[in-house]
């Protein structure tokens, strides 16, 4: 099928001959002018579809450019954040093991203390209890 253009149509006007049923030339050179608006409208919808699509790729286009730039940013800011956190959950886990150190040696200082105390205790027990026996 070959493409049809406003100006084929046109052309044709005055080239039908005349046959033993005459048609109106003024009524066929009229439908002739008819066809070619309208194929000559199509074509402007065809090429106005065709420039809005174009013009519809680039902003398409730049708002996928815009939300990777987006995404590759909160991704980034996830990280840091991530570390951040990751560094601060060592530091606490750093200072509750250096709590359970200090508290181990904490208890065991008091029970050693609790131990002195009660040696002396039972040593003056015991120095007691032979002064009133003597």
């Amino acid at each position: 099928m070959m493409d049809l253009t406003p100006l084929d149509i046109r052309k044709k006007e005055g080239d039908f001959t005349r046959g033993f049923r005459e048609y109106d030339q003024q009524q066929g050179d009229q439908y002739l002018d008819l066809m070619a608006e309208r194929v000559q409208g199509q074509e402007d919808r065809e090429r106005a579809v065709q420039e809005a699509f174009v013009s519809a790729q680039s902003p398409k286009q730049d708002i996928q450019e815009q939300a990777k730039r987006e995404a590759d940013l909160i991704f980034r800011e996830a990280r840091v954040d991530a570390d951040r956190s990751g560094d601060e959950g060592r530091k606490l886990i750093q200072n509750r093991d250096q709590e359970l150190v200090y508290l181990g040696r904490a208890r065991f200082l008091k029970g050693l203390l609790g131990l002195r105390d009660r040696g002396r205790r039972s040593d003056s027990l015991r120095g007691h209890s032979r002064v009133s026996a003597v």
